[in-house]
Order: structure tokens, then sequence, then C-alpha cells
């Protein structure tokens, strides 16, 4: 018998299971819980995390943070379950500013479904002030929907 507090497993230890078998089996727990406004990230395949070599120039100080994600494309889902891709994404923290950049393979593209598709080289969100700024000539395709007349 496996016991008790060998077989709940800690933060560190996976807990530990007896199958069916007899034999000593054992899963992963996570203790972390998604809330509903946090950002995941998910990747196939390999992922390189290295600092740059020459710090970003827009940093405002020593503690402040830019995160840059490229991609073939990089895709993000919204929680309205807008789709978003782009050739790199990058995210300022003391600015809260997103910058989309699209490339000749993976132009920045933003899909809604209410609102249509929108088609741009670059994309310049500050949601602190409510307000985007976009870089270069696009293309946007509008949702049309029909309704019969209100009588």
């Amino acid at each position: 018998m496996i016991p008790e507090a060998e077989s709940r497993g800690t933060g560190t230890q996976p807990a530990a299971e007896r199958s069916d078998s007899g034999e000593r089996t054992t899963h992963d727990a996570s203790i972390f819980v998604p809330e509903p406004d946090d950002t995941l990230v998910q990747w196939e395949g390999r992922l390189l995390v290295e600092p740059l070599p020459d710090k970003p120039k827009d940093l405002a100080g020593p503690r402040d943070m830019q995160l840059a994600l490229a991609g073939s494309p990089v895709e993000i889902t919204t929680t309205d379950d807008d789709h978003i891709t782009a050739g790199l994404v990058e995210y300022l923290l003391s600015g809260d500013q997103l910058r989309l950049k699209g490339n000749t393979q993976n132009p920045v593209e933003i899909r809604s479904k209410e609102l249509g598709l929108l088609t741009l080289p670059e994309l310049v969100l500050v949601p602190r002030e409510g307000r985007g700024v976009i870089l270069g000539g696009g293309n946007y395709k509008a949702v049309r929907t029909c309704r019969e007349p209100q009588l």
C-alpha cells in the first residue's frame, strides 16, 4: 500500500496512483486555473525564448518589458471569437501598447463575425486610451447582413 502522504503528490511531484495491474503510475497535476481574462500562449513545435542582444529603444526603464512573438503566422483569438494573424506581435508593458506587424507572407488580418475582414501592414493598439493606429494602406471587407424591414 502507498502511504497517504506519498499518494497525494506535491506542487513539484505528480500524484501517484495504482493501475489495475497493481503497478505504480503517475500523472501531472496543475495548480494553475486560468481566469477568463488571462492571456494564454499556445504553440506547436519548437519555442525559443531568449533575451534580445540590444535593448529595445522604447523601454521606459530597467523594470519595463517588451514581449515579441514571431510566427508563420502568430495567431490570436479574442474572447469575442475574432481571429487575428500577423507575422510579428509586440507588447510594450510601460505603454500598454500592442503592435501587430505583417510581412509579405503574413499580413496583419483581423477577422470578425460582426465587422468583416481587415487586412493591413501594421497596427498599433493602445487599450488604455481606447485607440488604434493603422500604419500603411490596407483593405476592409465589411460583413453585410440583410434584415427584414420592421413593420
